[in-house]
This record gives C-alpha cells, sequence and structure tokens, in this order.
C-alpha cells in the first residue's frame, strides 16, 4: 500500500503548473532557503497581490495536489516542500553553452559533478557554461559556469539570465519601482531598459559563478 501511494505522488508532481502556480511555488521555495520554513498564506498573498486568503489558499491546494508541498492542518506556518534539499549539485545538467553571446542548447546529456555539498531542491538548479567574453562586465568570463536556478520570476537584488526572441544572452538585475510598487528586471547592458518580472524572457536567476582555477 504503501508503494503505491509513493508512485502516485511522484506521478502527480510530473504535472504542469500555472504562470501563478509557479510563482507561488518559488516564493515558497525562497522562503524555505532563506529562513528554514515556508511563509504563511498571509505572506504569499502579499507578495503576489492576492488580497482573499482563499485565493492564494487555491494556488497551495494544486500545488499539494501536484505533489511540490506538503501542508500540516491548523498550523500557521504550515507549507512544507516535497523531498526539498536531498539532492545536492553534484551531476547537474548542463543545460546550454554561450557563444558569441547567444544561447546554444546542448544536444547531449551532460553533467558535472562538483566537490562542494551544495544542497539544492529536486531538479530546479543546472548549469549554463560560458565560452566567450560576454559577460566580462559582470567579472564573468570564459569557461566560467553559472549556476542556475529555474525560474520565472525573481527577488529584489536577484541576478537574471534573459534569452531575446534572436536566442541572445542578456543578463539583468531584479530592482524595485517604489512609483509602481512592484519588481521589474533592470538590464545590465549598453541599452538598459526594464522588462516584466515574470515574462517568458526570464531563463533563469543566476545563484553562483564557479571558477576552474587553472
Amino acid at each position: 500500500m504503501t508503494g503505491t501511494r509513493s508512485k502516485n505522488t511522484e506521478s502527480t508532481s510530473k504535472l504542469p503548473l500555472t504562470a501563478r502556480q509557479r510563482e507561488a511555488l518559488e516564493f515558497i521555495r525562497r522562503c524555505v532557503r532563506r529562513r528554514g520554513y515556508g511563509p504563511t498564506v498571509r505572506e504569499i498573498g502579499d507578495h503576489m497581490g492576492i488580497n482573499s486568503p482563499n485565493g492564494v489558499v487555491g494556488h497551495l491546494v494544486a500545488l499539494e495536489r501536484k505533489g511540490f508541498i506538503h501542508r500540516e492542518a491548523n498550523l500557521s506556518r504550515s507549507i512544507m516542500l516535497v523531498e526539498r534539499g536531498e539532492k545536492t549539485a553534484r551531476g547537474l545538467q548542463v543545460m546550454a553553452n554561450i557563444q558569441d553571446g547567444k544561447f546554444i542548447e546542448s544536444g547531449q546529456e551532460e553533467r558535472v559533478d562538483l566537490t562542494e555539498d551544495l544542497q539544492l531542491s529536486g531538479e530546479d538548479f543546472f548549469f549554463v557554461r560560458m565560452t566567450d567574453e560576454s559577460l566580462q562586465h559582470l567579472n564573468i568570463h570564459r569557461d566560467d559556469m553559472l549556476l542556475v536556478r529555474r525560474a520565472r520570476t525573481a527577488a529584489k537584488g536577484e541576478i537574471v539570465l534573459l534569452r531575446s526572441e534572436q536566442n541572445m544572452l542578456i543578463p539583468g538585475r531584479c530592482v524595485y519601482d517604489e512609483a509602481q510598487g512592484k519588481t521589474f528586471i533592470e538590464t545590465l547592458h549598453a541599452e538598459q531598459h526594464l522588462v516584466e518580472n515574470g515574462c517568458s524572457a526570464i531563463y533563469g536567476v543566476m545563484v553562483a559563478v564557479l571558477r576552474v582555477m587553472k
């Protein structure tokens, strides 16, 4: 009976998420990583601009049904990630190389092992390899490996990798606009401009730069 329950949970965790469900899940993950426990319903609502607790609960019910979180009844901070922090940075996939300023998707299964044990959750992290100097203005150079978190939204201060329609890499930083009361992604190149936080152009959030010492 236990084996059947485990199999069902694994299957439901592969169900696709809506954009708003993904936004809620990313916020929960950030809270857990930063302080060790999940946010309250009110905190999620404030982050997502949802005034009704029932609106937040609807997203949480969907995330729980799809196998991403678990909630305990009658506890204010009851949201827990399923299987959080059980994988390390060893064996993370290299999703793309940056060549001539463009994303070149990896055409084969390539994984990179690390000597450090970095506690990361599930399959939400991957590598992007730099094969050019297109990010040298950010002190990122050829042969550096970018550790990236899969995300469509970013928190204030986080560095974001954007992918243009021409497949070009555009770095950005999440900033807060006081006038509008929300966050945007400010591009970090010669022609600075703002793009929506949560747009489809966000390839991921950069977590770390790994450099091989020669």
